[in-house]
């Protein structure tokens, strides 16, 4: 396994922006062929960067040890996945410039049934938006104890994003491509019936009430394509990184279909 950061130049944020990534170690075959990686792109939440999916779970001696797949973790600062106006167009750099950007440089898979997005909190709403924004893109959508309706959000934790009304300036937080809500309401019949959708959250999660409506939604929406799951713990990477073994193996399914 090898562990790579990365610094490039965002034509888009128009600012050097740091991404790590880690690539399975090859045989010698894989070498050869120039094999290409399954990929999971795994984004942070608020108050979190590029490195903290590495330095606070076990996902590195996972990789290693199980999961033959590259993880691309970029870092997005607070500014919730959304191309802010006035200001920096964080959705845009993640669904272009950074995915197309790693795949010139490494060794990634662009087929749709080889790539899954991930995200917890903040990076769990990213996740959702991105994966159904453009399910063509995607196999997969993991979210763990995602902010998944943004009214309520604002409503019961402002104290943790003072900065919310300047993110979302001017925006429909219901009936707009931002709202989870509405993006699930508009999936197609042919998303519902390839994309795959997996939602966990923790017994004391503060987020908890929002992600169990949500759950309804999305059971409703996708049936047998909507894994849930809820286990003991705290909005803290503890329960984040007790659910990445269940996740991963999620994950290989999708992949080995």
């Amino acid at each position: 396994m090898s562990f790579h950061q990365n610094n490039f130049f965002s034509s888009i944020l128009m600012r050097n922006v740091p991404v790590n990534v880690i690539l399975p170690t090859p045989t010698e075959a894989e070498l050869q062929s120039g094999y290409k990686w399954p990929t999971i792109w795994l984004l942070h939440g608020l108050s979190d960067d590029a490195s903290a999916w590495a330095r606070k779970t076990n996902l590195e001696a996972l990789i290693d040890a199980d999961y033959p797949f590259a993880i691309v973790m970029p870092q997005t600062d607070r500014g919730f996945y959304n191309n802010i106006k006035d200001g920096q167009q964080y959705f845009d750099f993640i669904s272009t410039e950074l995915i197309d950007y790693m795949r010139y440089i490494f060794p990634l898979d662009s087929s749709p049934d080889k790539n899954i997005v991930m995200g917890n909190s903040m990076g769990g709403y990213g996740a959702l938006r991105l994966g159904l924004t453009f399910p063509d893109a995607f196999a997969g959508i993991v979210a763990l104890s995602p902010a998944t309706d943004l009214t309520a959000f604002e409503r019961e934790q402002s104290a943790l994003l003072p900065e919310f009304n300047l993110i979302f300036k001017d925006q429909d937080l219901e009936h707009s491509s931002v709202a989870i809500p509405y993006l699930l309401e508009k999936t197609s019949s042919s998303t519902v019936a390839r994309l795959k959708i997996y939602m966990a959250t923790g017994t004391a999660d503060f987020l908890r009430e929002m992600d169990l409506q949500a759950r309804t939604r999305f059971e409703t929406k996708f049936k047998d394509n909507f894994t849930w799951h809820e286990s003991q713990g705290h909005h803290n990477w503890r329960l984040w990184n007790n659910e990445l073994p269940s996740v991963l193996d999620w994950c290989t399914e999708i992949f080995d279909q």
